[in-house]
């Protein structure tokens, strides 16, 4: 069970903490949090190649125009939000894809025809955002919700760099 495995895991790090003297900080870091999932959400449209990945998927452009692939999947039930090409930056994600769709709550993108009970791809600015935990910090977090851009800047923090240009900013 999650409480169990939580405990486990704070009972670990106790032991780890116990050893290390207090100059040194640890972090703890996920990729993802997850969500709730019941329906599969297949989407077959000629001209597009659909790469399911959770509660989103990849689009790939294959003989559709953009915008046309734009409104047909909007116009798709279970479909939430479509990302044209131009927008993925703003949301951290590289444009090699061309599009990217979002599902709506309780759905997630499957080939197979069926899910499982949670799981990731959803938007990670709407949370539940990955878990990231620090012990031993010299002062606390300025913040709790982050994402994942702004681990690596945190981290940095804590060692006295800061890392200049990143998407991302210092929880610390």
């Amino acid at each position: 069970s999650v409480p169990h495995a939580v405990t486990f895991i704070d009972d670990l790090m106790a032991d780890v903490l116990e050893v290390l003297d207090d100059e040194y900080a640890v972090f703890i870091a996920g990729d993802h949090g997850h969500r709730m999932q019941k329906r599969p959400l297949s989407v077959s449209i000629d001209g597009i190649e659909v790469h399911p990945a959770g509660m989103s998927a990849e689009i790939y452009l294959d003989g559709m125009g953009e915008e046309e692939a734009y409104e047909s999947l909007v116009s798709t039930p279970g479909v939430r939000k479509v990302f044209r090409k131009r927008e993925l930056g703003q949301i951290h994600l590289p444009s090699s894809f061309d599009l990217l769709v979002l599902a709506e709550d309780g759905y997630a993108f499957s080939q197979s025809g069926s899910v499982t009970p949670s799981g990731h791809g959803y938007a990670s600015f709407e949370g539940p955002y990955p878990p990231f935990i620090a012990y031993n910090l010299p002062y606390g977090f300025k913040r709790t919700e982050c994402s994942l851009v702004d681990e690596a800047p945190t981290v940095l923090r804590a060692l006295g760099i800061d890392m200049l240009g990143c998407d991302g900013s210092s929880l610390i």
